[in-house]
């Protein structure tokens, strides 16, 4: 499977038409069919349903566009930080989740921004799962884990972080609960509640709420906190996220409570033990650990 082969896929999906893609690519059409055609004998599989104005990916196409986008993006990568004097340039990768407590993180990242302005910034909002899958495929250069993830390190280089995420309730403003400074678990039952994806494997909460967790009216989960504070201004459910994850004035007709006790997580930055840092990659990890260090 070759490359300018994955590059020609590509084109093609982009364009929806064999034709424009031809155009674009300086590559006859019937050159261009041809090689599709080998690229489907290659792989056994039948990759367009092709219509009469426009084609359309199978599900296996589909999946090996996903596939080929990011073969590509790490060759373009590659080539490019080979290709890079020990002069601060390029692009910086950062996966993360959401959270106020990465603030520092982006100061560092602005003080490299004025510092190089050559420098320019990839930021990837994800879980835990998502960052480690883009780090292990060299999409990402550094990657933020958050609370009890955050200890998984066993395959990766980490750094611990000073920052913290503190656990909280968002609600409409006019909710009954806004009259209590901080949240207790027994203040949730019978509340119906939207609650982060990975609630399964996050056991610092399921032990915060003990016994009342099993008679909590769980409506559903979320993995973006904006999304989900928009379903909490309906007065649908309340959210259990991040301090800071929503912009209370943005939105409007909300308020947030912290957990009582209060419940904390942890951040810690990642990378490749392997990974090759680049001039950028190190200045980043360098100002992070300035950062983090600091009195």
């Amino acid at each position: 499977m070759e490359l300018r082969v994955l590059h020609y896929f590509v084109a093609i999906v982009q364009a929806k038409n064999i034709s424009k893609a031809a155009e674009s690519l300086h590559v006859s059409q019937p050159a261009l069919s041809r090689q599709i055609k080998q690229l489907e004998d290659e792989v056994g599989q039948t990759l367009f349903e092709r219509g009469h104005r426009q084609i359309h990916l199978t599900s296996a196409g589909y999946y090996l566009y996903q596939r080929a986008t990011e073969i590509l993006d790490l060759v373009d990568k590659t080539k490019y930080k080979l290709a890079q004097p020990e002069i601060i340039s390029g692009t910086l990768d950062l996966g993360a989740g959401e959270s106020i407590g990465l603030q520092p993180i982006m100061d560092v990242i602005s003080q490299i921004l004025h510092a190089y302005p050559d420098v320019h910034i990839n930021l990837r909002s994800a879980d835990s799962f998502g960052i480690e899958h883009k780090l292990d495929q060299g999409l990402l250069d550094f990657g933020i884990i958050m609370g009890e993830q955050s200890a998984k390190i066993n395959d990766y280089n980490y750094f611990p972080l000073k920052s913290k995420n503190r656990w909280g309730v968002l609600m409409p403003a006019d909710h009954p609960l806004t009259k209590k400074e901080k949240i207790q678990a027994s203040d949730l039952l019978d509340q119906p509640l939207l609650m982060p994806l990975r609630i399964n494997q996050m056991n610092s909460l399921r032990v915060w709420a003990g016994s009342n967790l099993e008679h909590y009216q769980i409506v559903g989960t979320y993995n973006l906190t904006f999304n989900a504070a928009l379903l909490a201004h309906t007065g649908a459910c309340l959210v259990l996220t991040y301090e800071g994850n929503a912009n209370l004035e943005t939105i409007g007709n909300l308020a947030f409570r912290p957990l009582a006790p209060a419940l904390l997580d942890s951040n810690a930055l990642i990378w490749k033990k392997d990974a090759y840092l680049s001039p950028l990659s190190k200045l980043f990890l360098n100002l992070v650990k300035q950062a983090n260090t600091e009195s």
